[in-house]
């Protein structure tokens, strides 16, 4: 499920089925195949994936 878009328009997605729940994914709409090689794993959580966005 969409949850935020990047500057290119590409999605930041979140997973909610069973195997994917609450994984993060990057989708880069520019780059469709039918195999779905232009979606990317950002992180397991959305929490990590917030953590991420700041260094320490």
């Amino acid at each position: 499920m969409p949850i935020a878009d990047d500057p290119s328009g590409n999605q930041i997605c979140i997973g909610i089925s069973n195997q994917y729940f609450g994984q993060v994914y990057h989708w880069a709409h520019g780059e469709e195949t039918e195999e779905m090689e232009n979606i990317y794993f950002l992180s397991n959580s959305f929490n990590d994936f917030l953590n991420c966005l700041y260094e320490d």
